[in-house]
Parts: C-alpha cells; sequence; structure tokens
C-alpha cells in the first residue's frame, strides 16, 4: 500500500473513531492534567508544555485549564485577572490568583506538606525550597508568592 493510501486511511480510521467518541482529545487533555494537577501539583505553564508535547491542540489545552483551575474569566495561563473566584470567606480573594476554592485548597494543601518538611530549618530556607518547588511545577512568580505568604501566615 502507498504511503498516500495509508495515511488516508488512517485518516478515516481516527474520523470514524472520534464520530465514534472513542476519541476525544478535550477529554484526554483535561484528564491527564486534572490527574498531574491533583497527584504532583503541576502547575498551568508545566501542563501547557506537556500537553503540547503529547501533541494536543492549544483548544483542547485552553479548554482542559479552564475545567480545572474554573476561573470565569481565564486568561491564557489558566488565571482570572478579576478578584470574582468565588466565596473565600477566610483569605483575602486576591491572594488566590483566580484559583477556584477547589483549586487553590488542593495546591495550598500540598505545598503545605512541602513547607511542613522544613519545619527544623530557617524560614528562608523554607521559603527557598518551596519557591524551587512550585517554581519547577510550572507556577508563575506571582502564584509561588502568594502561595509561600499564604503558607507563611498560616505557621
Amino acid at each position: 500500500m502507498p504511503v498516500e493510501q495509508a495515511d488516508a486511511a488512517i485518516d478515516a480510521a481516527v474520523t470514524s473513531m472520534k464520530q465514534l467518541g472513542f476519541v476525544n482529545d478535550t477529554e484526554y487533555a483535561e484528564a491527564f492534567a486534572r490527574g498531574r494537577f491533583n497527584r504532583l501539583a503541576w502547575g498551568p505553564a508545566r501542563l501547557r508544555m506537556e500537553l503540547k508535547k503529547r501533541g494536543l491542540s492549544s483548544r483542547d489545552t485552553n479548554a482542559a485549564m479552564e475545567n480545572i483551575y474554573k476561573s470565569s474569566s481565564a486568561t491564557e495561563d489558566g488565571f482570572s485577572n478579576s478578584d470574582d473566584i468565588g466565596d473565600f470567606e477566610e483569605h483575602d480573594p486576591s491572594n488566590h490568583v483566580g484559583f477556584s476554592k477547589e483549586a487553590w485548597l488542593t495546591l495550598t494543601a500540598q505545598a503545605s506538606r512541602v513547607w511542613s518538611r522544613g519545619s527544623d530549618v530557617p524560614i528562608e530556607k523554607r521559603k527557598q525550597r518551596l519557591v524551587g518547588w512550585l517554581q519547577r511545577r510550572g507556577y508563575t512568580w506571582e502564584q509561588t508568592w502568594k502561595v509561600v505568604n499564604f503558607l507563611q501566615r498560616e505557621t
């Protein structure tokens, strides 16, 4: 079979599978990103990079980010620039960088484990470790410092 015919057959098979609902890149992108966020605390930059590496479109990636972070007015990095993030009575909404309450609590719970590991080291060293941990996971400086300051105030 010539290469052109093989490519056409592959395209036809993929199209058929999509029509039957067996292939859904948006659902895959969301499931992958949600799993990495919930288990490994990956941030938007790292998630976007990994989804792009896996060949997913920007549209599918953006849909996944919106569903994970649930910002009503999300920007390209998956976060809202507004303070409308839901009902956060116990904290100042500006601390949450557009996270939904669920996403913020998930991230701060995971980050607090990293923060508490260094209870016997100086505060600056603890901050340095947490900043590195968050940066390696794909959070912006603004997001990183909001989490660091939140955890520092909580202890």
